[in-house]
C-alpha cells in the first residue's frame, strides 16, 4: 500500500528531478575530494633536499664579475664577450647536427656529442673538417640514450643505456676501447683516476601502479663504481622526497649534473629544476650548499593516483651546464617567462641565459654576464669550453671570433 502511494505522487518528472540532484550532489563531492587529494603541485620546496641548510652561500646577479675578479682567461673572454657583442663576430661552422654538448681536445680539436640522434663527432675549428665517430645503436662503439660526455686526460667516456662507452682520444681520431657495464640508467657522470661516478635513478621494489614502497624515500642519487673492476663503491647525494610516488624520481631526480672537483677532492651535486648546489666532501658528506638566488622553480601537475605529470609554463629556471675549472665552478641558467604555445610552437616574453663563477676556496661567486635569446628558436643555446664560445642557432652552429 505504502509504496503504490509513493509511485502514485511521485510523477515521472518528479523522479527525474531526484534523480538528477543525487547525482549532481554525489558527482560534485566525488570531483572535489579528487581535486583535493589526487592533484598536487610539484616540487614542493619541504622536499627540496636540503632546502634550509646552514651553510648556504647566496649567489646572486648582484655580484658583477670584473676582469679583476678572476684571472683566467677564457673567462674574460666570456664575459668580454656577453658584455659586448658587437665586437665579436660569428662563423658558421660545418656540422649538420643537433648539438648538446661541446669538449676540448687538442691541437684544435673539439668533440661534439648529439644526444637526440646519438652522435659523437669530431671536430677541427681551424680546418672546418669533422669525422664521424660513434652513431646510434646497439654493439660495441655504438650510443643508445646518450646523456653525457666527461673528459679524464685523453679518455673521453659517455653515459648511455645501462653502460658507460669508454673512447681514446690521445690520437685523431678517437678509438672506441671499451664499455663499463650498469645496472640502472646514468643521467650524468664523471671520473677521478679509477672511479667511477654517475647519477642514477634505480627503482628496487614496492612498484605498484605509480606508487612504491615509502621506505624509498631514502634513495640516493650519487652511484660509484671501479672502472677496473666494476667493483660497486657505494652511493651518496641526498634527494627529492617522493614520498612513494616513483614517477617523480626521473623528473626531479635524475636530471641533473655530478662533477668531481679535483683540487678539493669534492664532489658536485645539481638538479636542474632546483636552484641549489651541493658540495660533498672527500667523506661523502655535505659540506657546503650554493643557492641561486634568481632562480624560477617551475612547478608541474602531479596526479597522485594515475601517475601523470603536466608542465605548467610560464615562468621558470633550469641549471643548463656545470664545468669544473681548477677550483672554480662555472654554471650556465636558463630563465624564460610567460612562455606559450603558439602555432604549435613554444614562445615566450623572454629567454635568457645567466653565467655565473663560484671560487669553491673562498666562495667568493660573480655574475659574468646574459644573453638574451632568439624568440623564435627556442633550442638556441651558447656553449663555453676552455678554448672557445659556440653559437647553436636555427640548426647551425657558430664559433664566436673577435673583430
Amino acid at each position: 500500500m505504502i509504496s503504490n502511494f509513493i509511485l502514485i505522487i511521485m510523477t515521472k518528472k518528479n523522479c527525474y528531478n531526484i534523480l538528477f540532484i543525487i547525482c549532481s550532489i554525489f558527482f560534485y563531492i566525488n570531483c572535489s575530494n579528487n581535486k583535493s587529494s589526487t592533484t598536487i603541485m610539484v616540487p614542493q620546496e619541504k622536499y627540496i633536499p636540503n632546502h634550509n641548510f646552514k651553510n648556504t652561500i647566496i649567489v646572486s646577479r648582484r655580484n658583477s664579475f670584473s676582469k679583476s675578479s678572476i684571472k683566467n682567461r677564457s673567462l674574460k673572454t666570456l664575459y668580454n664577450y656577453l658584455k659586448n657583442q658587437s665586437k665579436y663576430s660569428t662563423k658558421k661552422l660545418n656540422i649538420i647536427s643537433n648539438v648538446n654538448q661541446i669538449i676540448s681536445l687538442s691541437n684544435n680539436w673539439f668533440l661534439i656529442l648529439d644526444k637526440f640522434d646519438n652522435k659523437l663527432i669530431e671536430y677541427n675549428i681551424l680546418t672546418d673538417s669533422l669525422i664521424h665517430i660513434a652513431g646510434f645503436g646497439r654493439g660495441p662503439g655504438e650510443l643508445n640514450f646518450s646523456k653525457d660526455m666527461v673528459k679524464d686526460g685523453n679518455n673521453i667516456y659517455v653515459a648511455q643505456n645501462m653502460q658507460v662507452s669508454h673512447f681514446n682520444c690521445l690520437k685523431v681520431p678517437c678509438k672506441y676501447s671499451s664499455a663499463t657495464e650498469l645496472t640502472n640508467m646514468p643521467y650524468s657522470l664523471d671520473v677521478n683516476e679509477d672511479s667511477l661516478i654517475y647519477l642514477s635513478s634505480k627503482i628496487v621494489k614496492g612498484i605498484k601502479g605509480p606508487k612504491l614502497d615509502k621506505s624509498l624515500n631514502d634513495l640516493k642519487a650519487l652511484h660509484m663504481l671501479n672502472l677496473i673492476n666494476g667493483k660497486d663503491l657505494g652511493y651518496f647525494g641526498d634527494t627529492y622526497k617522493i614520498n612513494g610516488q616513483w614517477m617523480l624520481i626521473k623528473p626531479l631526480i635524475s636530471n641533473g649534473f655530478v662533477r668531481f672537483i679535483p683540487k678539493s677532492k669534492s664532489t658536485l651535486l645539481a638538479f636542474k629544476r632546483f636552484p641549489l648546489i651541493y658540495i660533498y666532501n672527500n667523506n661523502h658528506k655535505l659540506s657546503k650548499v650554493y643557492k641561486l638566488s634568481n632562480f624560477i622553480t617551475g612547478k608541474q601537475k602531479y596526479n597522485t593516483i594515475s601517475g601523470s605529470l603536466h608542465a605548467v609554463m610560464k615562468n621558470y629556471s633550469l641549471i643548463k651546464n656545470i664545468i669544473i675549472l681548477n677550483n672554480m665552478i662555472i654554471i650556465k641558467t636558463l630563465t624564460v617567462k610567460n612562455e606559450h604555445i603558439s602555432n604549435h610552437h613554444y614562445v615566450s616574453d623572454s629567454r635568457l641565459y645567466d653565467f655565473y663563477v663560484i671560487n669553491i676556496n673562498n666562495n667568493k661567486n660573480y655574475h659574468i654576464g646574459e644573453l638574451v635569446l632568439d624568440k623564435k628558436d627556442p633550442y638556441e643555446n651558447i656553449f663555453y669550453t676552455k678554448k672557445n664560445i659556440f653559437i647553436y642557432n636555427n640548426g647551425s652552429l657558430f664559433t664566436v671570433n673577435k673583430w
